[in-house]
């Protein structure tokens, strides 16, 4: 059975408002230091102490989570090649954010627990190309 006219307007309607979820995501998320993105994952993946943790401790909890993490998130992310065709273009900063945050979305057993858009940023920041040198050394196109 074909849809009708109203059912294909109202998916383009909701694909569209995500992505604009996405966007203003992203956007809130590249407005922020890194030790506030570092705290934001330090405060998802530290769950609930008996004591509050101090700032500076959850900041260092996310450092250290992000440099375990990283090889992973280099193999998961990196290891997507639509991202790796994207990164040769001349995209605005909030898209490639958006375009991460979606392959991390899907594999999201790769992080376990922050925000994907904080880990986006911190990719996007420390450099797209750098952050994925070895992943993409080890697997030319």
């Amino acid at each position: 059975m074909e849809r009708d006219y109203h059912e294909l307007h109202y998916d383009t309607l909701r694909r569209d408002l995500d992505m604009d979820d996405s966007r203003a995501l992203a956007l809130q998320a590249l407005a922020k230091s890194n030790d506030d993105l570092y705290f934001e994952i330090g405060s998802a993946v530290s769950g609930k102490a008996a004591l509050p943790r101090s700032t500076k401790e959850l900041i260092g909890t996310g450092v250290e989570w992000f440099n375990l993490k990283r090889e992973g998130i280099a193999l998961t992310v990196c290891g997507s090649k639509s991202l790796r065709e994207f990164a040769r273009q001349d995209v605005p900063t909030h898209e490639l954010v958006v375009a991460i945050s979606g392959i991390l979305d899907l594999s999201s057993h790769a992080l376990g627990g922050p925000p994907v858009v904080t880990v986006a940023v911190l990719i996007v920041r420390l450099g797209l190309h750098q952050f994925c040198s070895k992943v993409w050394e080890s697997k030319p196109i």
